[in-house]
Order: structure tokens, then C-alpha cells, then sequence
């Protein structure tokens, strides 16, 4: 199946080593962790990412303390850039004003850790994932395999330097 019937028939999940989140407008905020990008029941791209404890406060702080209006005309630095990087390491990208917020300990909401989701309209494939060949070998095996004796403290026993029958 292609992707494009992945994103049809919504079963489209990308699971991702690093998705990136940065806005480089007031406040800067870079925060990243491994999830994933599907299609929802809706048909819109989603993503989510877990957030470590480390990030996770200073990325509440920026996304949350000072919330911002939707300007009518958003800038550059309004949004923040998405960065997908797939297990098969195809790169992605894409943009968003405003990312969600989760909090995944009982602790409280502030603390952390937790997931930074949310919707982007557009994702692109920027880095095709490089089409190398597999590796492979052929073996020609006769009637009678001999292996060495090993031992493995010491590799191969003196006393067996030869074959064994």
C-alpha cells in the first residue's frame, strides 16, 4: 500500500526517533523526544512527542504562562517548526501555532515529564531515507562442517587447534 492509502483509509503512523519542536519568536523554546505522526479519524495530521522532565517545564512555561492570541497575520516567529525524523530516516517537516500540552505523572502539571502533540496542516517530506542495498552472502556448504573446540574463557583449546570430526 502507498502512503497516500495509509492516509485515506486513516492508518497512517510514522513512528519517529526525534520529532523537534522550535519557535525562534518570544519566547525561544527548542524541546524534542522520540513519537510519532499519524492521521486521525478527522483526516488531519497529528504528532506526538514525549517530553523529558528536563524540557518539560520550560516548554509548559513558553507554550502555556503567557498565552498569546492568534495574531490575524502570524509572522515566522509565531510559529513553531516541526521536525520528524522516521526510524527509516526519512525527514519531515512542518508548522504549527500552537502545540497541545500533557502532563503523564500524577505530580502535577507543571512538573513533568510529559507530551507535546498538536495538528499540523502540512507535513513535507524533506530527506528521503537512502535505498542501500542489503547486505547478503552465499554459503557453499560441504557433506562435513569442523568447528574448533572453544573455550570460552580462553577462545580456542590448545589441545584442539585442529578440526574437530
Amino acid at each position: 500500500m502507498s502512503i497516500f492509502d495509509d492516509i485515506a483509509n486513516r492508518r497512517l503512523r510514522i513512528e519517529c526517533s526525534e520529532i523537534t519542536l522550535v519557535r525562534k519568536g518570544a519566547p525561544s523554546l527548542s524541546v524534542k523526544g522520540p513519537g510519532e505522526t499519524t492521521v486521525d479519524q478527522a483526516g488531519q495530521l497529528q504528532f506526538g512527542f514525549a517530553v523529558p522532565k528536563e524540557q518539560y517545564q520550560p516548554y509548559v512555561t513558553a507554550r502555556l504562562a503567557k498565552p498569546r492570541p492568534v495574531p490575524d497575520d502570524p509572522k515566522d516567529e509565531d510559529y513553531f517548526e516541526l521536525t520528524a525524523i522516521a526510524f527509516s530516516g526519512e525527514i519531515f517537516r512542518g508548522r504549527l501555532l500552537h502545540p497541545e500540552v500533557s502532563n503523564l505523572v500524577p505530580e502535577g502539571f507543571w512538573n513533568g515529564p510529559g507530551i507535546a502533540e498538536g495538528k499540523v496542516h502540512q507535513l513535507e517530506l524533506k530527506e528521503q531515507a537512502l535505498e542501500e542495498p542489503m547486505d547478503s552472502a552465499s554459503f557453499v556448504l560441504p557433506k562435513k562442517l569442523l568447528f574448533p573446540h572453544l573455550n570460552p574463557a580462553e577462545g580456542i583449546s590448545p589441545k584442539d587447534s585442529g578440526h574437530r570430526k
